[in-house]
């Protein structure tokens, strides 16, 4: 949604051969960044580098000229300045699709562990529901998150290790509640829909005690506004 990081998009073409440069250190911070932003675009790591290069390449040219005609041979300088905001505009965008990535996570949490428990009470088995939750959100990132989840498991990855990556992929509180609930159930034996039932309920306090707080929080947020509107009213 960022325009900056279709503009990243826009010159990848022209610059993916750049990402072959030897900057290991670089690109694993890049493929961590785009691991918990869930990979947007499809994009390696090379080609997150590429565009992170081509994006601060097209902004140094653009503040050198703009530099030069404002300033003079003196203002080529502000390419510098151009350079560094590209990668800072590009690392920030995908932060920002992180954020918004593990905010439809935790609101659909609660609707998640329902369709589990459901699908468990009709008969299904644990993994014929999570089949069914990656199914039924398949272009939402919890449904991404469970294909992925599923697919260490076929690869066998042990269940719990598998788990515990998709907390660790989605540092929610709510996640790790969830993979934690899911862990102890499997090693005392416990029904796993007893216990997600259980949990259903919590999550959803919690949820009305959060929106709660986020309430009280505009009520503070929006005093400073209205006093002046109501100042601006009087004069």
């Amino acid at each position: 949604d960022s325009m900056m990081f279709n503009i990243g998009l826009a010159v990848l073409p022209f610059f993916k051969p750049l990402g072959k440069l030897p900057v290991d250190s670089l690109k694993r911070d890049w493929a961590e960044r785009a691991s918990d932003a869930g990979w947007p675009g499809g994009l390696d790591e090379d080609a997150l580098l590429a565009g992170a290069i081509g994006l601060s390449v097209c902004l140094a040219v653009s503040f050198s000229l703009i530099g030069l005609f404002l300033i003079g041979i003196n203002g080529l300088v502000a390419g510098v300045v151009g350079l560094l905001a590209g990668f800072y505009l590009f690392g920030n965008s995908l932060t920002g699709i992180t954020k918004r990535r593990l905010v439809k996570v935790g609101r659909s949490m609660p609707y998640v562990v329902d369709l589990l428990v459901l699908t468990m009470r009709a008969g299904a088995s644990f993994g014929m529901a999570m089949e069914r939750v990656a199914a039924d959100f398949r272009t939402h990132p919890i449904g991404q998150e469970f294909t992925v989840t599923l697919r260490e498991v076929n690869a066998c990855t042990p269940r719990k290790q598998a788990f515990l990556n998709m907390a660790e992929r989605t540092p929610l509180p709510v996640m790790r509640t969830f993979v934690d609930e899911i862990i102890q159930s499997e090693e005392l034996g416990r029904g796993i829909s007893d216990t997600l039932e259980r949990m259903s309920e919590r999550i959803r306090v919690r949820r009305k005690q959060d929106a709660a707080d986020i309430a009280g929080k505009a009520k503070v947020n929006v005093l400073a506004p209205s006093v002046l509107a109501l100042v601006g009213i009087l004069l």
